[in-house]
């Protein structure tokens, strides 16, 4: 039976060639690893100070070459499974050499592999590597101290909201504190204004009764006025002037009777106009207190809405402002400018300091 014999050629060559160049970056980096270990047991039992001294004349290794090495352990030495799994699925992460993984050590392990696929690891010299992993580093911090100042910004604008929450309860609690004041004083205009309608009734009925008294009183200072004019013209009757007298002094009493009703009935009738007077006045200070009361009442009802409208406005504002920032962090500093300035406006609106 004849043997099967494989045609070769460039490309199977190449291939062959390319095996076991992965296979020998493999080897390195795992034999890296190993060492990094057995120099890390050595450590610990290398006196202190004689380190590098121990490294030069035992292993022929410089302490940044031993650092390198145990730092390799350290990341991969537990983990040499999983770094096996990703050579074998990232042809990008297989293909690095020792000092291209010594450079991406600087990332955390779970972004070295999505890294060296995306910027052609490979294809960097270490110099170029490091630099990259440098420039990624700090784009992270960079963002991370974006995302951290957004943050204090966002929590700077929710204190100012909730602070601005806190003043307008406070202008609502004030407002509901003068309304409860109006209504004080519209209850102690009420009570005026019936102690004077009281007042212009009592006064009524003494107007009346005055009068009632001096129309008496007339007519009996007419009626004696009458009987002595009688007496005087009639000759037939001879009294005495005690009779005469007599006549002549209830005449006068009774003129001096309706003379103290005429000032009783004058002063009744001052009285009278003055608790007009004071009704009126009473009645105008009600209707000034009720238009007042109606405003105020108006006004605190148009505060509690556009409070409320202020609010949702804000919150409407706060998601819109999330949105733009994720869409580009740079819009960050310009909203925070431009809530800043709509802030003091409405502090400056508002009388707050």
């Amino acid at each position: 039976m004849n043997d099967i014999v494989t045609a070769r050629d460039p490309e199977i060559i190449a291939a062959e060639i390319n095996t076991i160049k992965k296979q020998v970056q493999q080897a390195v980096i795992f034999a890296s690893i190993e060492i990094g270990g057995k120099l890390m047991e050595a450590k610990s039992m290398v006196p202190q100070g004689e380190w590098g001294k121990w490294l030069e004349q035992n292993v022929e290794y410089s302490q940044s070459t031993a650092e390198n090495l145990m730092r390799l352990y350290a990341e991969y030495g537990g983990n040499q499974e999983s770094l096996f799994d990703t050579w074998t699925n990232s042809q990008a992460f297989g293909k690095l050499t020792y000092t291209q993984h010594l450079a991406l050590l600087a990332l955390p392990f779970a972004d070295r592999q999505e890294f060296a696929e995306k910027n052609n690891a490979e294809s960097m010299s270490t110099r170029q590597l490091q630099k990259a992993v440098q420039d990624q580093l700090e784009a992270e911090r960079k963002a991370h101290q974006n995302t951290q100042e957004e943050l204090e910004s966002a929590q700077a604008l929710l204190r100012n909201a909730e602070q601005d929450k806190l003043d307008l309860q406070q202008r609502l609690a004030a407002a509901q504190n003068v309304d409860n004041s109006y209504k004080d004083q519209m209850d102690k205009l009420k009570q005026e204004k019936a102690r004077a309608e009281k007042s212009e009734t009592n006064a009524l009925a003494v107007v009346k009764r005055l009068k009632t008294q001096l129309k008496e009183a007339e007519n009996q200072a007419k009626a004696a006025k009458s009987d002595l004019e009688k007496a005087r013209k009639n000759p037939e009757i001879p009294e005495s002037m005690m009779e005469q007298l007599r006549k002549e002094a209830e005449t006068e009493a009774a003129e001096k009777v309706a003379a103290g009703l005429e000032k009783q009935l004058a002063a009744a009738q001052n009285a009278l106009a003055a608790a007009n007077a004071k009704v009126q006045a009473t009645e105008e200070k009600l209707v000034a207190a009720q238009k007042e009361q109606k405003m105020n009442d108006q006004d605190l009802m148009a505060v509690q809405a556009l409070g409320q409208q202020l609010l949702a406005t804000a919150n409407s504002i706060n998601g819109h402002r999330m949105k733009a920032v994720m869409k580009d962090e740079n819009n960050a500093k310009a909203i925070e400018k431009f809530l800043s300035y709509i802030l003091g406006e409405l502090k400056a609106s508002f009388g707050l300091k």
